[in-house]
């Protein structure tokens, strides 16, 4: 194997197998690369084209891990023969990806690089790198940080799709961020009575859904609480789920017991309380696409990813300034993380009007709401 190419995968694998794997993956390699000796073929010939080998290395390293991982999931030999068996699979899935690696089978996909992307993801891994360590998947400890960490996660996800011109299902993340948005801003701007009610409702769903969980004894404390809880709202039986999901909302400073048009659902209930009912009318058009609906199938892709872009901007630009809101205190002892997250969220606010001006979304939406 050319010591080039040796000491580029030698670093790509220290960093990720043990010794013993390494050299196995290594001795993988030395045969595929023998079987494309026999094939003519210099694919990685980084002396006359450093750009297009870069990528084609990353192939061949990818299908030559694959391979040695399919063996170890399936418990194959690693001896001389399973050794050319494994670097014919590599080979095939070599050849079958490299060229899609090159040039994507959505020719119309943003690359990694794209502001769009790259400013996106930067802020979001920022926050996310501060949030980390608050996160322990417990509500009761850490419930705010916990959604924050799903949250940014989700747009990190989005991000991806973007790179492979997912972008009907970019759309549809955007409705799972909306919903969140909806969610963190009504408990970090509620108080803590409105966040405890959100516990306990956490609670009450998980002894509705996995009775097989708790005893007899616990699950008549849980649901004669809930009952309780029903009837001092006037609800009956028929609306227990809408209760265990939603009925937190009682909690929030908000709401209003004489307002008749508030339900215990998400449009009428968590949109409207978060004041953010003026995103409906999209929220609704990418829940077609969710549900599988003919628009699905020929939804107009191109319409779908700067949309989904304007709208994710929109979105995370609110969320993020939850976070520093919350975290207001993590950050006036820290003001120098507030200065770069205040750099990387200036770029983003930079993209957000460019994209605000290609789709002139808040404008349709304001002009819709005064309408209702």
């Amino acid at each position: 194997m050319d010591p080039q190419i040796l000491s580029i995968v030698d670093k790509h694998l220290q960093e990720r197998f043990s010794p013993e794997e390494g050299s196995k993956i290594i001795a993988l390699c030395k045969e595929m690369l023998s079987k494309l000796s026999l094939r003519g073929e210099d694919v990685l010939d980084f002396k006359s084209d450093f750009d297009k080998s870069f990528f084609r290395l990353n192939s061949f390293l990818d299908g030559a891990i694959c391979a040695y991982l399919f063996d170890v999931l399936t418990e194959g030999e690693h001896g001389k023969e399973g050794t050319k068996e494994a670097a014919d699979r590599a080979l095939a899935l070599f050849d079958l990806f490299v060229d899609s690696t090159l040039a994507p089978n959505v020719p119309d996909c943003l690359p990694p690089y794209h502001p769009y992307v790259m400013c996106l993801r930067a802020s979001c891994r920022f926050l996310e790198a501060i949030n980390r360590p608050l996160s322990h998947v417990n509500p009761t400890l850490s419930l705010i940080n916990d959604i924050f960490e799903t949250i940014f996660r989700k747009v990190t996800g989005y991000c991806q799709m973007l790179t492979l011109g997912l972008y009907p299902d970019g759309f549809v993340a955007w409705r799972t961020l909306h919903e969140s948005e909806c969610i963190v801003s009504l408990l970090v701007r509620g108080g803590e009575n409105v966040r405890q009610a959100y516990v306990r409702h956490i609670a009450y769903n998980n002894a509705y859904r996995n009775k097989e969980e708790f005893t007899t004894a616990e699950l008549d404390a849980t649901f004669l609480e809930i009952k309780e809880g029903m009837r001092r709202h006037g609800l009956k039986s028929k609306d227990m789920k809408k209760y265990i999901e939603y009925g937190w909302l009682y909690a929030h400073p908000l709401y209003r017991e004489d307002d008749t048009g508030f339900k215990l659902n998400f449009r009428d209930g968590v949109e409207k309380l978060s004041g953010l009912s003026r995103y409906s009318k999209v929220y609704e058009g990418a829940s077609e696409i969710a549900h599988s609906s003919s628009a699905f199938f020929y939804v107009n892709d191109a319409f779908c990813r700067d949309l989904s872009l304007a709208m994710v901007y929109q979105t995370y630009l609110r969320i993020a300034e939850l976070f520093d809101e919350y975290m207001r205190v993590y950050f006036t002892l820290h003001p120098e993380q507030k200065e770069k997250a205040a750099s990387f969220l200036g770029d983003c606010k930079t993209l957000s009007v460019l994209l605000e001006e290609k789709v002139g979304t808040i404008k349709e939406m304001e002009d819709a709401e005064k309408e209702d």
